[in-house]
């Protein structure tokens, strides 16, 4: 990522409160956060990979019916991601599910993973490696 673009990041606990201030309904991506769509069984196995790391660099997940959602800092899409990942910025918008503690709603949206005071962002380079040497696994498997 660079520079210009890390400047004009607003804080992670801004951004926590615009998540959960718009929990159950659609957030565009693109301002302020993009979004990384992987598949669930892929998204789990990531998400433990990542879990085991020093450094805790997994952010605010949430669980929604195309897969799990991972947040990243805008303009976190070079060099590309791996089939069948999808990346959502500027544009695309998904729906939050409702805020976390409260009742899931009809179609399972959840939060996986959420601190009120904590990381939103996944670190981008950490989650493609990851999805990376998970996918090969699962190709030669």
């Amino acid at each position: 990522m660079n520079s210009r673009a890390s400047a004009a990041l607003p804080c992670e606990v801004e951004l926590a409160d615009r998540l959960l201030l718009q929990s159950g309904a659609a957030f565009p991506t693109g301002h302020g956060l993009d979004a990384v769509v992987v598949p669930e069984p892929l998204a789990h196995d990531a998400l433990d990979t990542l879990g085991r790391h020093p450094l805790d660099p997994v952010g605010a997940v949430a669980a929604l019916t195309s897969g799990w959602a991972f947040f990243v800092p805008p303009m976190s899409d070079d060099p590309g991601w791996p089939e069948p990942v999808r990346y959502l910025s500027d544009g695309s918008t998904i729906t939050l599910p409702p805020s976390p503690g409260t009742l899931a709603a009809h179609d399972d949206a959840r939060w996986i993973r959420w601190r009120p005071c904590g990381r939103v962002f996944t670190a981008p380079l950490l989650l493609q490696l990851a999805l990376h040497a998970l996918g090969s696994r699962i190709l030669i498997s």
